[in-house]
């Protein structure tokens, strides 16, 4: 007898079930290890909880493509925007107490600093979009038709688009590579080992893309964990961030398309 594909709905509510049997251990061994029952619940739901939910998005996504359903780019851009910045509002709110703001690296540094920093982050992710991009042909990954599906077409969609990414660029980073970084430092991770500790769910996070753009998207957010190490400031990662967002969305997206 031929084996069928399971339905989308119950594959997305198996990883939601996984979702909310590992949240409340995550939550009870962040609390073991001395962190604020607040802060156990945010870092848990940010390293274990959101992650697995946005992997069960995937199945949901995917027949929606496939049954040719229209998609709102603009209450996608909408809606997102608002919950990256709720996303980055909790988040800042709930480090400036503990660990601070020092340590969530909020400090300024020089602007010749600042703007090295960067230029050079924004730089090196833009030569990692094009690498995965032409590594990826070679191995025949295919690209993520979902990802292909977000990219704004039209003037208003482009203009939303912007706020996205810079909304992605503060409320993300202050969330991974300032919050979830610095929780994980201070339960002895040390730098580099909160730096990749706080990027695999950043990267499994953006599941959407397929496994080949979370691995490049994880990949980025230890980069730009790296600026905050070498650095000591968040600042170069948010405008790093936000910059990419901006112009693989608005440019290089469709220029690597048409090359596909």
């Amino acid at each position: 007898m031929a084996l069928t594909e399971p339905e989308p709905s119950h594959v997305a509510m198996r990883w939601v079930w996984a979702a909310l049997f590992v949240y409340p251990p995550t939550v009870a061994l962040g609390y073991i290890l001395r962190l604020s029952l607040v802060d156990a619940f945010i870092l848990a739901a940010l390293v274990a909880l959101l992650p697995l939910l946005a992997v069960a998005q995937v199945p949901l996504a995917k027949a929606s493509l496939a049954e040719a359903a229209p998609l709102d780019r603009c209450s996608v851009y909408f809606g997102s925007t608002i919950t990256i910045l709720l996303l980055g509002g909790v988040t800042l709110a709930a480090g400036l107490g503990e660990p601070g703001a020092a340590a969530l690296g909020l400090g300024m540094l020089p602007f010749p600093v600042l703007l090295a920093w960067s230029c050079g982050l924004l730089v090196a992710a833009v030569a990692a979009l094009l690498l995965f991009h032409e590594l990826g042909r070679a191995l025949g990954i295919p690209g993520s038709p979902f990802l292909a599906a977000l990219l704004p077409v039209t003037v208003r969609e482009r203009r939303l688009f912007m706020f996205l990414s810079l909304a992605a660029g503060l409320g993300e980073e202050v969330a991974f590579r300032g919050y979830v970084f610095a929780q994980l430092v201070s339960l002895g991770l040390g730098p580099w080992g909160a730096a990749i500790a706080s990027a695999a769910p950043f990267g499994v996070l953006h599941a959407y893309q397929g496994w080949w753009g979370s691995l490049r998207t994880g990949l980025l957010g230890f980069a730009f964990a790296t600026s905050v190490v070498l650095s000591g400031s968040l600042w170069p990662a948010v405008i790093a961030h936000a910059g990419i967002d901006v112009v693989a969305g608005l440019w290089l997206g469709r220029w690597l398309l048409a090359r596909s």
